[in-house]
């Protein structure tokens, strides 16, 4: 054998593993799947392929965009219904009936008139199918459709049948008849793949027709194409039952002993042009049935080699968040493409998939400053890279911040809404001043700022970057008023949501929540909400919001935030934890509450909130524990002198004292619970959430509904009994209610049947 020889089979080998369309026998599938867009069938959809086995086997469903399917288990038949083509099918997604395991149990299917497609291992292993008869709208059967039905016997297939896939009828071993409802000579308009030699070796039946002679019309032609364009080679014949087309190396001797075949059978073969194919020759095998055989005439492909050059290059574009954007870039003689990414820290990788002139790109704001480029190749290995086009993602408010009036030491909160941004960063300008500031801490969609008067006038913006821009919001002021905290009823309200080790989501809620509902009562209370607030802040908040209350006063002070167990400060029994983490011991509260005039209602949603008044869960039965309240000296407690500035050593139960009514989330051993409770679509305290619902109110605005739980003698008088009994019994079975359970025991400490809240 000589050299040439030796090479060419070698070559020949190459090309049949390669992934370009070449003439073997694996190449003729994808290339008439290119040429045939009207055989496109749509994948099966994850909604609807029935994923199994399914625990009540279901005996129908979807198996087409406009098809039904529906088992009888007692008759064995399978129906399918409807129009169009049927879904193809995968190893990753089986069809439904193998999903449901009845595949071995389908003795007959019956196909409505309208289906078009079988899909690709529509049927693959039904095993006890012995006869199909297709309507005559079928017009293509996809890979492995009826693979592996060792029992199937006969098959009728349509006129309109012109393409047969690869395995469709793979070790179908007891076919016997095919009954074609053409005449002999129309068998040759099917294009029949691979592995179906059980279907061609079967006996067909033909309607019936006049003889014709065997014979070639139409001779295939030379045809010469430039690379990456598409060449088809035609026969036109007579009398024809098959037609098996066949490929003979540049270089063989044209003997019938060196021509492959391709593993194509129909009136027409495609190759896709590449060098490596250029001076191959082709030809039909015609024949019909009985002993009659023919071959046309060769044609030979010529392929002309284009040199590889990038016509057009992809251009930098700029778009908002969320949009699709498309980079494009035209080249002549490429074959390959491969897309890769720099990112704005230079970082250069290739783009898993990106392997067409046309990258599709959802923007997202990490993106901004990556650029993009495109490596163009050909079948000989020769490669041209495309320019760099740079993605820049617009900065886009949706929404922007508000001027403010409020009162001193409240909190101005400034919010930002925005796509396409990486960065935040407020700014802050004096009145009179063109400066602007950053603003400590703003680094966040938003701004929280504490109300002086020496910062009215103030204007406010809120600067957005990313890599490639920068945009500013709207200026806004805030303007700082005098706070008005006056009259007999006055309340304080702490929520602590901003840690920065720690956040919690719903104390702010619960906060304003308070606020509303102490509001609308009929003895209404003068309110100062003061969220995420240090610990000074809420010291300097307690002494100058209760400054001026005589003996008649009511003074309430409400937190909601995290809290300390007194094992982790054995020396203060616990604590409140402000928002820049510094504890507020419950004797420095008890100490600065004393000096407010009048009575004191403290509540407290915090986790070890009972240490305040040195309560354990199941410590005292709760009616005999109201009962006590009720004695001259209340307990234990009632004479407790309060820490001296000097240091003197602490005691528990701080707030335990004469002059408080006090209610606790929790006991001194327990967490409190932050949750969205009671089908709330707001996070919220379990223990707040059930007060604000005894007092028949509502999140986030602690609006009045109507009705009040709590008050359960209805004379719209809420004592301690009636508030602690129902935020107890509330909380406790939200909270038990959890997964895993998790209880929370609310405790109080006063006199049960003073009124705390009057009703309107």
């Amino acid at each position: 054998m000589n050299v040439k020889r030796v090479l060419a089979w070698i070559v020949m080998a190459l090309m049949l593993l390669t992934s370009f369309a070449l003439p073997g026998p694996l190449s003729g599938l994808r290339e008439a799947e290119a040429l045939s867009p009207d055989h496109l069938e749509a994948a099966v959809p994850a909604t609807v392929q029935e994923a199994g086995p399914a625990k009540d086997h279901a005996t129908e469903g979807q198996c087409g965009s406009n098809l039904r399917w529906q088992f009888d288990p007692d008759s064995g038949e399978l129906a399918i219904t409807g129009s169009g083509p049927m879904y193809n099918y995968s190893s990753n997604q089986e069809n439904p009936w193998t999903v449901n395991g009845f595949s071995h149990q389908i003795l007959s299917v019956t196909l409505s008139k309208g289906i078009t497609v079988i899909g690709a291992k529509a049927f693959l292993g039904c095993d006890s199918l012995t006869a199909v008869v297709l309507p005559r709208t079928v017009n293509a059967i996809g890979d492995e459709a009826f693979a592996h039905c060792t029992d199937l016997r006969s098959i009728h297939l349509p006129l309109n049948v012109t393409r047969i896939d690869a395995d469709a009828f793979l070790n179908c071993s007891s076919l016997t008849d095919v009954h074609y409802q053409g005449r002999a000579a129309d068998r040759v308009k099917i294009s029949i793949y691979r592995d179906n030699e059980c279907l061609l070796n079967a006996n067909w039946h033909y309607t019936e027709d006049s003889p014709v002679a065997l014979a070639i019309k139409v001779q295939p032609r030379n045809i010469q194409v430039n690379e990456g364009k598409l060449a088809t080679f035609k026969v036109k014949t007579a009398g024809a039952t098959l037609i098996r087309w066949q490929y003979l190396l540049p270089g063989e001797t044209d003997i019938d002993a060196n021509w492959h075949d391709t593993g194509v059978s129909g009136s027409y073969y495609s190759v896709m042009g590449s060098t490596l194919c250029d001076g191959y020759r082709y030809r039909a095998r015609v024949s019909n049935g009985g002993s009659s055989l023919l071959y046309s005439a060769p044609a030979t492909l010529t392929v002309q080699q284009i040199p590889l050059a990038i016509k057009r290059q992809p251009q930098s574009v700029k778009a908002c968040e969320g949009k699709t954007v498309a980079l494009n870039v035209k080249t002549v003689g490429a074959t390959r493409f491969q897309w890769y990414q720099i990112t704005a820290d230079h970082q250069e990788s290739p783009i898993e998939g990106a392997t067409s002139a046309t990258l599709s790109l959802q923007v997202s704001r990490d993106a901004d400053g990556c650029s993009y480029y495109c490596v163009a190749a050909n079948d000989r290995g020769d490669e041209a890279c495309s320019q760099k086009a740079l993605l820049r993602v617009r900065i886009k408010i949706s929404q922007q911040p508000r001027s403010v009036a409020l009162y001193e030491d409240e909190f101005a909160r400034f919010t930002v809404d925005a796509t396409g941004y990486t960065g935040v960063q407020w700014e802050y300008q004096n009145a009179g001043s063109s400066v602007w500031t950053p603003v400590s801490k703003g680094v966040r969609e938003t701004c929280t700022i504490a109300a002086k008067i020496s910062r009215s006038g103030m204007h406010f913006r809120c600067k957005l970057y990313n890599n490639t821009s920068v945009h500013y919001s709207a200026k806004v002021r805030m303007t700082v008023k005098p706070a008005p905290i006056t009259g007999p009823y006055r309340a304080l309200l702490i929520g602590e949501n901003e840690y920065p080790s720690s956040p919690l989501y719903g104390c702010v809620n619960d906060m304003n929540a308070m606020a509303g509902m102490l509001k609308g009562l009929d003895n209404a209370f003068s309110v100062k909400t003061l969220p995420n607030s240090s610990k000074r802040e809420i010291l300097k908040a307690i002494s100058t919001t209760f400054k001026g209350a005589t003996d008649s006063s009511v003074s309430l002070f409400y937190y909601s935030g995290h809290g300390r167990s007194s094992a982790s400060r054995p020396l203060t029994h616990g604590a409140l934890i402000a928002i820049d983490e510094n504890d507020i011991t419950f004797p420095e509260l008890a100490e600065a509450l004393s000096k407010v005039n009048g009575r004191v209602i403290v509540i407290l949603d915090s986790c070890y909130s009972g240490n305040s008044i040195d309560k354990a869960a199941g410590s005292k039965d709760a009616d005999k524990m109201l009962k006590a309240y009720n004695q001259a000296v209340i307990d234990a407690f009632s004479g407790y002198k309060l820490v001296s500035s000097q240091g003197a050593a602490a005691k528990s139960g701080e707030l335990a004292q004469s002059k408080f009514i006090v209610i606790t989330a929790s006991s001194k051993t327990e967490t409190s619970l932050d949750y969205y409770f009671d089908g709330s679509h707001y996070r919220q305290g379990c223990f707040t959430a059930a007060l604000i619902q005894g007092m028949g109110c509502t999140y986030p605005k602690g609006v009045y509904s109507g009705a009040t739980p709590a008050d359960q003698n209805g004379d719209k008088q809420i004592t301690l009994t009636e508030l602690y009994t129902y935020a107890r019994d509330t909380a406790l079975s939200w909270s038990n209610g959890l997964t895993p359970p998790h209880p929370q025991h609310v405790q109080c400490y006063g006199i049960d049947s003073e009124v705390l809240f009057r009703r309107k």
